[in-house]
């Protein structure tokens, strides 16, 4: 049983890699359906060797990477707490060196969660503001054609962290994750409005952020424009 959940899991990382290059959203909720698939079926259930045991640890990583990706905390609660007790199987019952490093993604996982689950937004007046994770047709305001007959379009965003000490999950730090929710539309809105082509670095070298700047503006189409968000750490001069 567990070849057929291997075979589910590389599908799932099929439609979640699609999602990153085209940041079409229902390539996401399609990797989040296999996910559930081979969890609820419990391909995994049967093994008797590390190397098993291992596939599984890396389908949990994913199925987490996705399930943070589309919002759904308190599932990623439940998987935090399967991966942990796999981890816990991963210690005892084989002489490995890949412990310290599951346990390192688990805590990474675990801080993610908490930053967002504490993350409020208040106005003015301290009332608390209801966020929606991506964009909703009630809240976007589209241009006027009226008044601009050929209006400027999202096609790139490039979104760079290089801020030390955020929490992150595979190399994406919280800041980046928010902002490239905020670009995204509900499926809903699909249909009509595709979302602009996201390309996340986290702590790239100069040359990396420079061939990457290359590459987009290379495809930028006339009417449309790019959005470059740069995070890092303040830095103190003195003379």
């Amino acid at each position: 049983r567990w070849q057929i959940g291997e075979i589910a899991s590389r599908i799932g990382q099929l439609y979640y890699h699609y999602y990153l290059r085209t940041s079409d959203t229902n390539y996401l909720h399609e990797a989040l359906i296999f996910y559930l698939a081979i969890r609820q079926r419990d391909y995994y259930s049967n093994f008797d060797s590390e190397l098993i045991l291992l596939k599984k640890l890396r389908y949990y990583a994913r199925f987490l990477v996705v399930s943070i990706m589309v919002n759904k905390m308190d599932l990623v609660l439940e998987l935090k707490s399967d991966l942990a007790g796999l981890i816990e199987q991963l210690s005892t019952s084989h002489n490995t060196q890949d412990v310290d490093e599951w346990k390192g993604i688990l805590n990474e996982v675990t801080a993610f969660r908490s930053a967002l689950c504490h993350l409020t937004v208040s106005r003015a007046d301290t009332s608390g503001v209801i966020l929606s994770h991506r964009l909703i047709a009630e809240n976007m305001v589209l241009p006027d054609i009226t008044l601009s007959p050929n209006p400027l379009r999202l096609q790139h965003a490039l979104i760079v962290g290089t801020k030390i000490g955020q929490p992150k999950v595979t190399e994406m730090s919280l800041d980046m994750y928010r902002l490239g929710a905020i670009l995204e539309k509900n499926p809903k809105c699909m249909s009509t409005l595709k979302n602009p082509i996201k390309q996340y670095l986290y702590k790239p070298s100069a040359s990396e952020l420079l061939c990457s700047l290359s590459e987009m503006g290379n495809v930028l189409q006339k009417q449309s424009v790019q959005l470059i968000y740069l995070s890092g750490n303040n830095t103190s001069y003195t003379d």
